[in-house]
């Protein structure tokens, strides 16, 4: 958001955030504009609320919707951004997957092996996954709750270990 004479940064400093304002946004050559009048009410947030807004922002940055324009024009080229070739992961992530089918942990080894090579074997696992297909959400929070398990299960056996 720009202003007609002044950038933000110079009507307000960073120690003054966060900060309510209240004023009106304009369209201008294709550009989010501020009229230069608004209301400003100082207030804090506690640290509930800052989690929750910086999910909201990491949310909606994900998937596109930070509006940086009002103008149709400018949404439609925002939607059809020109799609970048990706690097093929899956040889790499297959070779891992081959290398870590062989750790195992046993008997004479620290009890952590076992958990651990577990956790090592489903990262590998979720990041097939999603190098393979990102979008299917279902299989991705499959993959995903084997990596939390075995990551429980290596937590288990750290806070059993008498120090």
């Amino acid at each position: 958001m720009l202003g007609l004479y002044q950038g933000f940064d110079e009507l307000i400093h960073r120690t003054n955030l966060p900060l309510y304002v209240k004023t009106a946004l304009l369209p201008f050559k294709g550009k989010i504009i501020y009229d230069g009048l608004f209301q400003a009410y100082k207030f804090y947030f506690g640290a509930g609320i800052k989690r929750e807004l910086k999910e909201s922002y990491m949310r909606a940055k994900q998937n596109n919707r930070i509006i940086q324009s009002l103008e149709p024009t400018q949404k439609e080229t925002r939607k059809k951004k020109p799609s970048k070739s990706l690097k093929n992961w899956m040889p790499e992530l297959n070779e891992l997957a081959g290398k870590a089918k062989k750790l195992h942990g046993s008997a004479e080894h620290p009890a952590i092996y076992s958990p651990a090579f577990s956790l090592v074997k489903a990262s590998i696992e979720f990041a097939q996954r999603s190098a393979s297909d990102s979008a299917d959400l279902d299989h991705l929070y499959k993959s995903l709750r084997k990596v939390e398990r075995a990551l429980r299960k290596s937590n288990m056996v750290l806070n059993r270990e008498e120090y």
